[in-house]
C-alpha cells in the first residue's frame, strides 16, 4: 500500500511504503535522499544507533560519525546529505551507489566542489592517469593510505627519515634526542623549544664573556675546572671550620669529634672494617682533618683518606696562587679570600638555565642562534611542506569522503531513515549479521548483542522466543554474540548448549552455540497445545504419585510373609502370603469389579453423542480465553525489542506479520 503526502518544504511529493503497521519513506533516488532533510525525525525508523551495529564500510562510518562517539543520530545523517548535495550536482540514478566519481557531476561553483576536483586531478596525476575524467574509490583510498604511511597525516611534523642535507639531518637528530616528545618525528614546537634553550645558554655564556675577566674568570681558562674542585670541597671545608668553632666554645665537642668511633657511641654498631663500602661510608662521615681550637686546616697533618688527594690539588692549584707559596695550612680568613675570589663566577654559574640540550656541541648551538643557519632554514622549509602536504591529504580525504557518500549514503539511509530491506525476503538490512542454522531451520534475522543481560531485560514481556548464541571461529575463539527470534513453527529440540552453523553477511562460516533461550509461544498451534501440555505433565505427575503409593503398599504387604508349616526360617521355598495381603488383594479385586459394573451401567443409560459434545463444549469454553490471549500476543509481537536491547533507539513499530514470521524462520523441505 502506497500513500502520497506533500510537505511544505519539498516540491516533489514524498512516497511512503507500508510495512507492517508503519509507513516508511521510499528512498530510491537522489531526489528522495534530498527529501530526507524535510522528513520529521519522529517519522524516521531509528533515532539513535550504535556504530558497530551496521555492516558497512568502516571508513564510511568514520566519516559519518562526526562526533566520534560510536553512535549515529539523525543530525549526522542530515549533515552528510547536505554536504554531499553541496559537493555534487543532482544525483542521477547512474551516480547513486557508484564507486566512481565523474568530474562532470562535481559542482564547480562551490569551494568544496573545487577542492574535491583539485584533489581528484592530483590523484590522477600521481597515478599517471591524468587523461581520465573520473576517479575510482580504490585509487583514492590507495593514495590516502600511502600518504598516511609516509607520515603526512599531521600538519607541522617531520619524520626523522625525511630526505635532507647532512647538517639538517644532524639538527633533526639533536632535536629528537633532546627535547622532542616522540623519537620518530618532531614538530615545530620541538624546534622552537630547542632553539629557545640554545638562546638561553648563549645569552648566559655571553654574559660571562662581556664581564671583566679578572672578576668572572679569576683563574683564566682553568676557572671552570678549578671551580669544580672548589665546589666539591666547599661543604666539607665549611663543616670543618664550623666544628673548629664549636671546639673553641666547648672542648667536649673537640674530644667527642676526635675520639675513636667506638668511644663516640658505645651502643652503636661498629662497621665491618673488612668491607670497603662500609669503610668508605665511614670515611665520608669523619671530618677531613683533626678538629682544633685554632681553626686551621693543616695540609701537612693527618687528613681523611677520602679527601687527601683533592685537598692536595686544592692547595697546589688554588690556595698557593691566592695565599702565596709555602702555605702549609689554611686559616679561616684565607678561606674567605678564596670564596671572594670565586664569588662572581659562582654567582654566574648558579644562574645557568636548566636545559635539556647539554649534550649539544657549543659551537653548533652558537651557529643555530647567532648566524643564519642553513640547517634551521631547511628544517623550517620541511615543516612548511608538511603543512602543505596535510592540506593536500585533507583534500584527498574529502575526495574519498565524497565517493563513499555517493556509494553508500542512499543504502545507509534505507537502514536508518527507512527499513525496506528488513521486510524483503530477498534483501538484508545492514544491521542483520547473517543466517544461523539450528535444528533443521534457518534463522535469518540475527542482530549483534553487546550485552546479553541488558538485551534480555528489554525483551522480557514481549512474547518473543529468542535464541542467544555465541559466534566463534574455527579455533573456538568467541567473536561476538547474536540474538535471533524464532518466529514460526514449534520449539522443536532447541536447547542451551546446542551447536549449529552461522553464515555471516560475507558468506564466511562460523560456529554457533546457544548460550541462552528466552522462551515464549512461537505459533498459535504451540500456544493451543501449551495448556494441554501442562495438564499432561500434571496428570503424569499425579499418576507417578499414585504408582509410588501403590508400590509402597505392596512392599508393606510383602513384608508380612511367614514361612510355610514345617519349613525352616530363612528358607524361601514354600513361602505363602500373609492373610493381610490376601485380604487386601481381595478387597482391591472387589473394588475394581464394582467400579467396572457401575461404569458399564452408567454408559448404558447415557446418550453418548450428547456426552461427547458436552465435553467438547466444556473444553472449548475453558481454552477459548487462552486461545484469544495467545492470538493477541502473537499478533502484537514487535521486533523493536531486538534492536532496542542492542542499544538502538527505534521510532516506528516493527510488527511481526505472518509473512515476516515465515521469512525469519525457514524450514527447508525437499
Amino acid at each position: 500500500m502506497n500513500t502520497v503526502t506533500r510537505d511544505s518544504l519539498s516540491v516533489t511529493p514524498k512516497k511512503f511504503d507500508r510495512f507492517g503497521d508503519s509507513h516508511y519513506l521510499r528512498i530510491d533516488s537522489g531526489e528522495a535522499l534530498r527529501q530526507v532533510l524535510a522528513l520529521p525525525e519522529a517519522q524516521w525508523f531509528a533515532s539513535n544507533a550504535p556504530l558497530d551495529g551496521f555492516r558497512a564500510d568502516g571508513q564510511f562510518l568514520q566519516y559519518l560519525n562526526e562526533n566520534r562517539d560510536g553512535r549515529l543520530r539523525p543530525q549526522e545523517i542530515k549533515s552528510a546529505i547536505r554536504w554531499l548535495l553541496g559537493i555534487l550536482g543532482p544525483l542521477g540514478d547512474e551516480a547513486v551507489g557508484s564507486r566512481v566519481l565523474r568530474f562532470a557531476s562535481i559542482k564547480k561553483d562551490s569551494e568544496g566542489g573545487r577542492s574535491v576536483l583539485r584533489a581528484a586531478e592530483k590523484v590522477l596525476v600521481f597515478l599517471g592517469k591524468e587523461d581520465q575524467s573520473q576517479v575510482d574509490l580504490n585509487d583514492v583510498t590507495r593514495v590516502r593510505k600511502m600518504a598516511e604511511n609516509d607520515g603526512l597525516g599531521r600538519a607541522g611534523w617531520v619524520d626523522c627519515r625525511v630526505e635532507c642535507s647532512e647538517p639538517c639531518r644532524r639538527l633533526i637528530q639533536e632535536v629528537v634526542e633532546t627535547v622532542a616528545r616522540t623519537k620518530g618525528s618532531l614538530c615545530e614546537d620541538d624546534l622552537d623549544q630547542f632553539l629557545g634553550q640554545c638562546r638561553l645558554l648563549d645569552e648566559w655564556e655571553y654574559e660571562r664573556e662581556s664581564a671583566r675577566a679578572e672578576e668572572c674568570l679569576p683563574f683564566g681558562d682553568e676557572t671552570s675546572e678549578l671551580f669544580s674542585l672548589y665546589r666539591g670541597l666547599y661543604d666539607r671545608i665549611e663543616a670543618f671550620y664550623s666544628l673548629c668553632q664549636l671546639a673553641r666554645i666547648s672542648p667536649r665537642i673537640k674530644a667527642l669529634v676526635n675520639a675513636e668511633s667506638g668511644e663516640r657511641d658505645r651502643e652503636s654498631r661498629l662497621p665491618n672494617l673488612g668491607d670497603l663500602e662500609e669503610v668508605n661510608a665511614l670515611a665520608s662521615t669523619v671530618p677531613m682533618a683533626s678538629i682544633n681550637s685554632d681553626g686551621v686546616l693543616k695540609f701537612n697533618g693527618p687528613l681523611n683518606p677520602a679527601d687527601r688527594e683533592r685537598l692536595q690539588q686544592f692547595r697546589q692549584r688554588i690556595v698557593i696562587p691566592v695565599c702565596g707559596d709555602g702555605t702549609q695550612s689554611l686559616k679561616r680568613d684565607q678561606w674567605e679570600r678564596i670564596k671572594v675570589r670565586f664569588a662572581v663566577y659562582s654567582e654566574w654559574v648558579l644562574r645557568r638555565p636548566v636545559v635539556q640540550i647539554d649534550s649539544v656541541d657549543a659551537d653548533a648551538r652558537r651557529r643555530y642562534v647567532r648566524t643564519s643557519s642553513s640547517a634551521v632554514s631547511e628544517l623550517q622549509r620541511l615543516f612548511a611542506e608538511s603543512r602543505e602536504n596535510v592540506i593536500q591529504l585533507e583534500n584527498v580525504r574529502l575526495l574519498e569522503k565524497t565517493i563513499l557518500y555517493q556509494a553508500h549514503l542512499l543504502a545507509f539511509a534505507n537502514n536508518f531513515v527507512s527499513c525496506p530491506d528488513l521486510y524483503s525476503p530477498a534483501g538484508r538490512a545492514l544491521f542483520e549479521m547473517g543466517t544461523m542454522i539450528l535444528d533443521g531451520r534457518e534463522f535469518t534475522f540475527c542482530v549483534r548483542v553487546p550485552d546479553r543481560d541488558r538485551h534480555i531485560r528489554r525483551c522480557q514481556g514481549e512474547y518473543m522466543f529468542i535464541i542467544y548464541a555465541a559466534i566463534s571461529d574455527v579455533e573456538g575463539n568467541v567473536e561476538y554474540e547474536i540474538a535471533a527470534p524464532v518466529t514460526s513453527g514449534f520449539r522443536g529440540h532447541l536447547r542451551e548448549g546446542q551447536w549449529g552453523v552461522f553464515h555471516d553477511s560475507s558468506g564466511k562460516e562460523h560456529n554457533a552455540q546457544i548460550t541462552q533461550l528466552l522462551e515464549s509461544p512461537i505459533s498459535l498451534g504451540e500456544g493451543l497445545m501449551a495448556p494441554f501440555r501442562r495438564l499432561t505433565r500434571a496428570a503424569i505427575h499425579r499418576l507417578d504419585l499414585i504408582s509410588l503409593e501403590a508400590e509402597q503398599g505392596m512392599r508393606r504387604c510383602l513384608s508380612d510373609e511367614v514361612p510355610a508349616r514345617g519349613q525352616p526360617a530363612g528358607d524361601d521355598r514354600g513361602r505363602r502370603f500373609s492373610p493381610g495381603f490376601l485380604a487386601s488383594g481381595g478387597l482391591a479385586a472387589a473394588a475394581l469389579g464394582t467400579a467396572g459394573a457401575y461404569m458399564a451401567q452408567t454408559l448404558a443409560q447415557t446418550d453418548l453423542p450428547r456426552l461427547f459434545w458436552s465435553a467438547v463444549l466444556i473444553v472449548s469454553l475453558l481454552i477459548l480465553p487462552w486461545v484469544l490471549t495467545t492470538a493477541l500476543r502473537l499478533r502484537n509481537r514487535d521486533l523493536r525489542c531486538l534492536l532496542e536491547g542492542a542499544s538502538w533507539g527505534i521510532n516506528l513499530r516493527m510488527r511481526l506479520t505472518p509473512t515476516l514470521a515465515r521469512t525469519f524462520t525457514r524450514q527447508r523441505r525437499i
